[in-house]
């Protein structure tokens, strides 16, 4: 009986299942999100172009004075629909990414506009587009439609990729395209096959595009290199050269779409990465294992990070598991398994055993999946290692091109333990360990914090005692446009009192953002200083992840304590 065409329909059947699982789970989420989370504004002002206005908005050109929110607004809002330069000369001299995602969030908003949900909208689509390359690159590599779809499915529902999709950055288009990156590669180095020109040019573009999408892309592309040498270089030399030649092709696309891009790579990134020290290096250990469990529904509660890393890193996944004393136990448990299979494999005749087992069990592309992996991941981690990349910059996220590659490992593992029985292995792996993990993330998301649309545009007046763009952007985003605003630091607010303080009135707000130089000490001396006309009541639960609201209301007589 030939199993071929019914277990095609099946892989169909869960393809569809992980595409819309995947799809739902980020439509739920979407549903609820109520605020921009902290790199989005910035992502829509250098969509639109407006990244250098910004540093002049807030180097003088609008702080310091009352202006509309209009003005600041304006920033938000796209400019010249073709005016992609603009974007890559803001990217290059204020960020430390590369343009292509926010050229296409350019066209996208142009089309669909500057909104909460708009570059999430964008994000879900590219997810789509994600799977169903994934899904190819599996199939090709272990010639297996129904475990290529269990490897979308696996991606798809993994707890780390949701939050991914969450906010309007380039880190799904990257997965994207190291998705797509690797089908290429896998098919340019599979020696049954032709390489055309076609698939030669392909690559190329796919490596500048890639390129283009993150500077961590250098790492795919390194990969790359060592996955064509290993399955190449004994075999097809000059398709090695072909396979090497497409990478060098890409080179020059890149260099001419973002010819000063270098001005990110030596300034903005190397700043943002901070120096060594055995401390710092402590902490980014620490940072891997907290980034790479969530994967496992696992989450480390005490993270130790240098200040600005992501809360979302820690949040609790797995009810009473998501500790880190449960963690640094599934680690120890991890490396007590790989130190007894050392053990095995060093005593006399266990290899030709372990050789005799492989030799009953199905390794169709296990190697080249484990290549792919190792590199990936690998290189994403060695170079937060080594520090070429801020110390923030391992979570959920950050870690996008590692999701794509780990999401083979549960369908490997089960292959080469279990055998026939894979496809129960990774339902089982699927109820056990990402259903929970999800399940304690919605949880957590069941009550999210409120907009602040409503309390911004009820307020005459505002005060933001910082200019800085993540936080106090997505604020602005919310007041009418004709509601005045002053934006200032909070040592020019004191500074100049009566350039702001006259204006006010009860019901108006003054927004404390959470910024580095906005220090317990400096609030304590400004909030003094509004204390000569009112009382300052802070709105409950404030304003997620950038500040405090607080509301101005009329000044409580004092008393002389003297009687008549």
């Amino acid at each position: 009986m030939n199993r071929a065409p019914s277990l095609r329909f099946v892989a169909l059947l869960v393809l569809i299942a992980a595409l819309l699982t995947g799809t739902a789970l980020r439509a739920h989420e979407l549903s609820i999100k109520r605020q921009f989370d902290h790199d989005e504004a910035i992502s829509y002002i250098a969509a639109t172009g407006h990244e250098d206005q910004y540093e002049w908005a807030a180097d003088g050109g609008l702080t310091d004075r009352w202006v509309p929110a209009a003005d600041w607004k304006k920033l938000m809002e796209p400019g010249k629909f073709w005016d992609f330069g603009a974007i890559s000369a803001g990217l290059a001299h204020t960020d430390n990414h590369p343009p292509l995602y926010f050229w296409i969030l350019h066209i996208w908003i142009a089309v669909a506009g500057v909104h909460l949900k708009a570059g999430i909208a964008l994000n879900i689509l590219t997810t789509l587009a994600t799977g169903v390359v994934l899904f190819f690159l599996a199939r090709r590599l272990l010639k297996d439609p129904l475990e290529a779809a269990l490897v979308v499915l696996v991606w798809d529902a993994s707890p780390p990729t949701l939050p991914t999709s969450m906010i309007a950055r380039q880190y799904d288009l990257f997965a994207f395209f190291v998705a797509l990156f690797a089908l290429l590669l896998v098919r340019a180095t599979d020696l049954e096959l032709p390489f055309r020109r076609r698939d030669f040019a392909a690559l190329a573009l796919v490596t500048a595009a890639g390129m283009l999408t993150h500077y961590q892309f250098v790492v795919v592309v390194a990969t790359g290199l060592a996955y064509a040498a290993i399955f190449l270089l004994r075999r097809h030399r000059r398709r090695l050269l072909g396979v090497v030649g497409s990478f060098v092709a890409g080179l020059p696309i890149f260099l001419i779409a973002a010819p000063r891009f270098y001005l990110s790579v030596w300034g903005q990134a190397q700043s943002q990465a901070h120096g060594f020290s055995v401390s710092a290096l402590w902490v980014r250990v620490h940072n891997v294992a907290s980034g790479l469990y969530p994967w496992f529904g696992l989450a480390v509660s005490d993270l130790r990070a240098a200040p600005g890393f992501a809360a979302a890193a820690t949040r609790p996944l797995w009810g009473p598991l998501a500790s880190g004393a449960a963690a640094a136990a599934f680690g120890a448990a991890l490396l007590c398994a790989c130190a007894a299979l050392a053990i095995a494999l060093a005593l006399p005749g266990s290899r030709a055993k372990v050789r005799a087992y492989l030799g009953r069990i199905d390794t169709t592309g296990v190697v080249p999946a484990l290549v792919l992996l190792a590199g990936v991941a690998g290189g994403v981690i060695g170079m937060y290692l080594l520090f070429r990349s801020p110390v923030y910059a391992m979570h959920d996220r950050y870690l996008a091109p590692v999701w794509v590659m780990l999401a083979f490992l549960p369908v490997l593992v089960a292959r080469l333990l279990i055998g026939r029985s894979r496809y129960v292995a990774v339902a089982v792996f699927l109820v056990l360990v990402m259903l929970p993990a999800n399940l304690g993330r919605l949880h957590t998301l069941r009550n999210p914090s409120p907009n602040p649309g409503p309390a911004l545009q009820a307020a005459s007046h505002v005060v933001i005692d910082g200019p800085n763009r993540a936080n106090c952007s997505r604020l602005l985003f919310w007041i009418n446009d004709a509601t005045p605003v002053f934006v200032a630091w909070q040592s020019q607010l004191r500074q100049h009192p009566d350039a702001w303080l006259p204006e006010l009135r009860t019901g108006d707000l003054y927004l404390n953002l959470r910024i580095r130089s906005n220090t317990p000490s400096s609030f304590a001396a400004t909030e003094r200083l509004v204390g000569t006309r009112f009382a300052m009541h802070a709105r409950r639960g404030g304003i997620r992840g950038v500040g405090r609201m607080f509301v101005l209301t009329e000044k409580a007589p004092s008393s002389s304590g003297t009687s008549p």
